[in-house]
């Protein structure tokens, strides 16, 4: 199977041209880019999870890019091979930062 056959070139062609419907190319190791006929472009693992198929969202282009999407994707299968499914452990590591993030800005928290 080949990976990275997605490039920035590409991805911004997609956005100024984008297709007259839904689209999702492949990037290779279950890392796709969805592009809608508006021109946004989603970044998508997809994994099995026992019979079915998920398609997890990691961001979107260009707020995420090509290099990030990828990081996460390698996250994702590194999860996986360790037993744990990527949406649940990801959903668990954005509550710890959001609660952090409200607790070190609570001025009656203690440090």
């Amino acid at each position: 199977m080949a990976s990275n056959k997605l490039n920035d070139k590409s991805l911004r062609a997609l956005q100024k041209n984008p297709p007259s419907k839904s689209q999702t190319i492949a990037d290779g190791l279950s890392l796709s880019a969805r592009v809608s006929p508006k021109g946004h472009i989603a970044w998508l693992f997809r994994y099995r999870r026992a019979d079915s198929v998920v398609w997890l969202t990691l961001g979107a282009y260009p707020a995420m890019s090509l290099a990030q999407a990828r990081e996460k994707r390698d996250l994702c299968r590194t999860l996986l091979a360790d037993g744990k499914d990527p949406k649940i452990e990801l959903e668990r590591q954005q509550q710890e930062r959001e609660c952090h993030r409200r607790c070190k800005n609570d001025p009656l928290t203690p440090e």
